[in-house]
């Protein structure tokens, strides 16, 4: 007689498949002590659990550490699960307040953020700015640790003295 057909899907194109999709998403990380440190909104995410990886669309990244508030936004976005790092594309921006609500704005086509290294990426069409210094570059890296910058490809830079 007729015997049904059965179709397998192939096992590694089940292993790279997203174990979840969400939309709408809210999602917060508290401390122990039951304060905020980290607060992700965005359209939509997809989980794959083989790299350990959301990407996200429109996201937007809130982290508040040590007196220091940021907030990251870009039109998609790739989140690490087993490090606090972070990709985001398409005109993509970290803003950074310490605790006298002095600012570090970075913004560029990409954003890459290493929590380990310390370092913001930005790459094509990148700018930082602050109360004192606009700069313009194609690509810069900003250590949050010592607040150093290195500027690469056709630098452009005004810088303004504080005033007391």
């Amino acid at each position: 007689g007729n015997k049904p057909s059965l179709y397998l899907i192939e096992e590694q194109k089940l292993q790279s498949s997203p174990d979840y999709f969400l939309e709408g998403v809210h999602s917060k990380t508290f401390s122990k002590q039951g304060i905020v440190v980290e607060e992700i909104t965005a359209s939509s995410a997809t989980h794959f659990n083989e790299s350990k990886t959301t990407l996200m669309t429109t996201p937007v990244i809130k982290r508040a550490n040590g007196g220091i508030l940021s907030t990251a936004s870009g039109a998609t976005g790739t989140i690490n699960d087993k490090s606090s790092n972070y990709r985001l594309d398409g005109d993509a921006s970290v803003k950074r307040f310490d605790s006298d609500n002095q600012f570090v704005e970075i913004n560029a086509h990409t954003i890459i953020y290493d929590d380990t290294s310390q370092l913001i990426t930005g790459k094509q069409n990148a700018s930082l700015r602050n109360p004192q210094i606009s700069t313009l570059s194609e690509s810069l890296t900003y250590h949050i640790t010592n607040q150093t910058i290195l500027l690469e490809g056709d630098v452009v830079s005004k810088y303004e003295p504080s005033k007391k």
